[in-house]
């Protein structure tokens, strides 16, 4: 049986940006590059491109009474003659973006379906666990190293106000001590050289509830990490949300490509409530996005499915 492990993260400095899934695994890949060498890296990603040997969700915040998670993407079941109140509701639903734990669990257990019924069953407002600030910097000739005159430029700035927690399913053992080594050891975003994206990492085996519906029996799953289509998806009976995504290579700790741009790739969001024609381990693809001068760049994009159980 796969082993999940438990990642939980606090931040020690602001950040460029949140990290996702996709995020996550790069910072795993450089920490396996520098800790253990290039040929266990190129492994690594041969290992994904075949049978990937583990995958991870994105953050989910810890508050005082458990995690939040993305709101699901529910089928709307609103009813055609609105009142008042349901247009209040809707209007306000569409404004949450997470759900505690006994919120969530409902769904999978299918007590509540819908969008109607969630608005119905959130009894509380959960505040933004991050706080985002535009900051203004002087461009720097790197030649000379002075500013460059008249030219500024925006750029925002993630304070994360709770610990965040990381689920890792190992389908193979051999991996675990890298992976836990990798993140120990690695930052996270933009600006490191400035002290971004430091975070004190904690880590544990978990049995918890959530270890039930990772591995749940149904033909119905919540993605709790973006990712790429995958032909076993009845995108007919499914309710999710895509978006564009064109992300930058990573050259802080060694120049590894010229160009910097990854291919633009479009993703199938977190929280999207998919309809599986088949039961399999994975959902997803790892794609590349960028090759020059005989190097290749990877995107990391497979689903972390957790089953619900109306659909069993």
């Amino acid at each position: 049986m796969a082993k999940v492990v438990r990642f939980t993260f606090r931040a020690l400095s602001p950040s460029t940006l949140f990290p996702e899934s996709y995020t996550i695994f790069g910072a795993i890949c450089w920490g396996i590059k520098i800790l253990f060498g290039e040929k266990d890296l190129k492994n690594l990603l041969e290992r994904f491109k075949e049978s990937p040997p583990f995958i991870l969700s994105s953050p989910l915040f810890v508050s005082e009474k458990g995690l939040l998670f993305p709101k699901p993407i529910l089928e709307g079941g609103w009813p055609e003659d609105q009142s008042l109140e349901d247009y209040t509701l809707r209007k306000k639903i569409k404004r949450v973006k997470f759900i505690n734990e006994e919120t969530f669990k409902a769904i999978l257990d299918g007590k509540i379906k819908t969008e109607y019924e969630l608005s119905r069953n959130i009894s509380e407002s959960i505040q933004n666990p991050y706080e985002e600030v535009n900051t203004v910097h002087a461009k720097i000739n790197r030649i000379t190293w002075t500013t460059t005159e008249g030219n500024l430029y925006n750029e925002t700035i993630f304070y994360v106000s709770l610990p965040f927690s990381v689920f890792v399913v190992f389908f193979e053992d051999d991996l675990i001590d890298k992976v836990i080594a990798s993140l120990k050891f690695t930052q996270i975003g933009g600006n490191r050289s400035t002290g971004m994206g430091v975070y004190k990492i904690e880590f544990e085996e978990y049995n918890g509830w959530l270890k039930e519906y990772i591995n749940g029996k149904g033909k119905r799953f919540i993605s709790l990490s973006p990712h790429f289509y995958d032909k076993a998806y009845n995108l007919e009976d499914s309710f999710f949300d895509i978006f564009p995504y064109m992300g930058v290579v990573d050259n802080y700790y060694e120049v590894i490509i010229p160009n910097i741009w990854k291919k633009r790739v479009l993703y199938i969001d977190k929280g999207s409530n998919i309809r599986i024609k088949e039961k399999r381990n994975i959902y997803g693809e790892f794609k590349e996005v960028l090759k020059d001068k005989g190097k290749s760049v990877y995107q990391y994009g497979y689903a972390f499915p957790v089953f619900a159980r109306w659909e069993e």
